[in-house]
């Protein structure tokens, strides 16, 4: 999928999307790839940071998770989900 995306001008929704669609199927490791190249291709974007805490959470590297929820948090302060799973993680 990622090749159909570069050569689509994919946008982060999509990456963020494709990427949902690879953590549903238990396809973590791909699920965290289009995570990240959503997140490269537009940094103020909070949902695919808060896939990458959530995906943290499940590698139980707690650390990273909240980097990525404090991302999320910080990009859209009135999305109370990151602000949640934030909070569980302290």
């Amino acid at each position: 999928y990622l090749d159909y995306a570069r050569y689509h001008q994919a946008t982060w929704d999509l990456l963020h999307r494709i990427g949902v669609g690879y953590a549903c199927k238990g396809m973590l490791a791909e699920a965290y790839r289009y995570f990240e190249h959503a997140t490269a291709l537009d940094q103020s974007q909070s949902r695919p940071y808060h896939a990458l805490g959530v995906l943290m959470l499940l590698r139980l590297d707690f650390e990273k998770a909240v980097t990525f929820f404090t991302r999320a948090v910080e990009n859209d302060p009135r999305w109370s989900l990151p602000l949640l799973c934030l909070a569980l993680t302290q």
